[in-house]
This record gives structure tokens, C-alpha cells and sequence, in this order.
């Protein structure tokens, strides 16, 4: 076997230089030969192919700013491809979808396992819904608004508003519509009371406070000075009584009512009669 030259000199010129070669069999398509950095031959042994053998995977997705569709193969050795090649890849269908024409609108066109740039053919209801106007008045208990019959569903939904909707008049710790009330309870619940009282025992029991008055008949009766008796009715108006004179119009007495001990207070001494007693008033 004759010996491998990587360089030729010819009267101290260099004709032929093969030590700076990296050429390898890796890099040479079956049936190309070269030589090497020590001038030895190289058969290439990258097979040269039409189309991806052996079930190269396939990864498929879109990228970069228009949505570019690309695919990237990975083949199970090495391979060169020339520029007359026409290698073929192939795709799963389902991985574009599975829509049919019937789903997409009239007009637009779609990829699925069912072609490539197919137009669609469903055309939705041309029909406009029929849609109802309602108002609504607030109530206690819960509605449910929904539109009559021969309406679609409702377009509008008018809720009426109150001005007299606010905090100070609705009762402290109380919420309506979620606007909370600010109103102070009254002092008591019972603030106007009356008590049908015995002029001899006079017993009350007030929870409301303020002016007391006094309405009703009460009577004195006294020793005459010759064994008889005299009754002397006192008629109370509110604030007083008047009773009977001998003489002239009868006269007002003013009192002021007051309670002591679960007694009325301010009466006069009474031997009867049947009052009645209001506080609140």
C-alpha cells in the first residue's frame, strides 16, 4: 500500500497542503471520498435520503411574533440532505383539532384533522331576541325578576330609589338594602300610659317618663254639725280640680303630680272616687 502525502514542494514551492484538513467521514455523504490532514482517504458514510426514515419524532408548535407554524424533526442518526432532496414530515391530525365545517361560521376558514384552510359553513340565527324593559319596586321579601312571556330575556332592569332611604331614618343596628341606620331607639317603647286608679290607694307603675295628669271624680266626706254628712266632689282636669263652692263659680286647684314609692303623689285627701292617671302626654 503506497504511503499517504498531506504535502507536495517543488523546488521549495508548496503545491499540494493537506495539514490544515479537518475533513472526517462524518462529514461526507456516502460514495464522497477526500483526504485527510495526513493525506490519508476518506470514504463519507452520512446517508444521503429523500424523505425521514425510521418514524423521526415530530415536534410541532407555533412561535415567534406572526404565529409561525414550524416543525422540528429528530431523526434517529445522521442524515445529510441535499438541495434536491424533498424530505417529508409527517404530522398527527388530531393534533390540529378536530372541527368540521358545520362548526365554523360561513366565511372563515380553519385547519383540523379534517383539511387544510377549510371554509366553514354554519351561519347563526339572523334573528334578534326580542328583549323586554321592566321596573322594579323594592320589597320585604326577595324577587325574581324574569321577562313575560314572548320576550327573549330583559334588555333593561330599573330598580325605584327612595329619598327617603337613609341612614337617619332607619333604626340604629338595623340595615335595609345595605344602608345601616343610624336613628336612636326611643327611650322606651311605652311612652304614653294611663292607670285606672282608687283615689284611697293610688298605685302606679309608670315606665314612660314626663308630665303626669290626672282626669276623673274623687270625693271628701265630712261630720255636719247636727249628726248629718257633707260630700264635697272634686272633678280633676289634667293639671288640677275644681270642686264645689257655696257660692259663686266653682275655682281651680293646681297640682303637680309626681310618683313615690309605686304611689301617686299630689293628690289631695281623698275618702273615694275612681281616677284615672297618664303619663306621656
Amino acid at each position: 500500500m503506497a504511503a499517504s502525502v498531506n504535502q507536495v514542494i517543488v523546488n521549495g514551492e508548496t503545491i499540494i497542503d493537506l495539514t490544515n484538513d479537518t475533513v472526517t467521514a462524518n462529514d461526507l455523504a456516502e460514495g464522497v471520498t477526500a483526504h485527510d490532514s495526513s493525506g490519508a482517504l476518506v470514504n463519507g458514510n452520512l446517508s444521503e435520503i429523500e424523505a425521514f426514515e425510521n418514524n423521526p419524532t415530530i415536534t410541532f408548535r407555533t412561535e415567534g411574533p406572526f404565529g409561525l407554524f414550524r416543525c422540528y424533526p429528530i431523526v434517529r442518526k445522521d442524515y445529510i440532505i441535499r438541495k434536491t432532496s424533498k424530505p417529508i414530515v409527517f404530522l398527527d391530525a388530531d393534533g390540529f383539532g378536530d372541527a368540521m365545517v358545520a362548526d365554523v361560521i360561513k366565511g372563515k376558514t380553519f385547519t383540523s384533522k379534517n383539511g387544510l384552510k377549510v371554509s366553514g359553513t354554519y351561519e347563526p340565527p339572523s334573528t334578534e331576541p326580542t328583549l323586554q324593559i321592566k321596573s322594579v319596586t323594592p320589597s320585604a321579601a326577595q324577587q325574581v325578576i324574569a321577562p313575560d312571556s314572548g320576550y327573549d330575556g330583559l334588555s333593561q332592569v330599573t330598580v325605584s330609589g327612595d329619598s327617603n332611604l337613609t341612614p337617619e331614618n332607619i333604626k340604629s343596628g338595623v340595615s335595609i338594602f345595605g344602608i345601616t341606620g343610624t336613628l336612636a331607639a326611643a327611650a322606651s317603647d311605652n311612652n304614653c300610659e294611663a292607670y285606672v286608679i282608687d283615689a284611697t290607694n293610688p298605685t302606679v307603675s309608670f315606665k314612660a317618663s314626663g308630665t303626669i295628669k290626672v282626669y276623673g271624680y274623687g270625693y271628701t266626706t265630712s261630720s255636719s254639725g247636727w249628726g248629718g254628712s257633707t260630700t264635697t266632689v272634686h272633678a280633676f282636669c289634667g293639671d288640677g280640680y275644681y270642686k264645689a263652692a257655696s257660692w259663686g263659680s266653682p275655682s281651680k286647684t293646681n297640682c303637680t303630680f309626681g310618683v313615690s314609692g309605686g304611689k301617686l303623689t299630689g293628690l289631695p285627701s281623698l275618702n273615694g272616687g275612681t281616677l284615672i292617671a297618664v303619663c306621656g302626654i
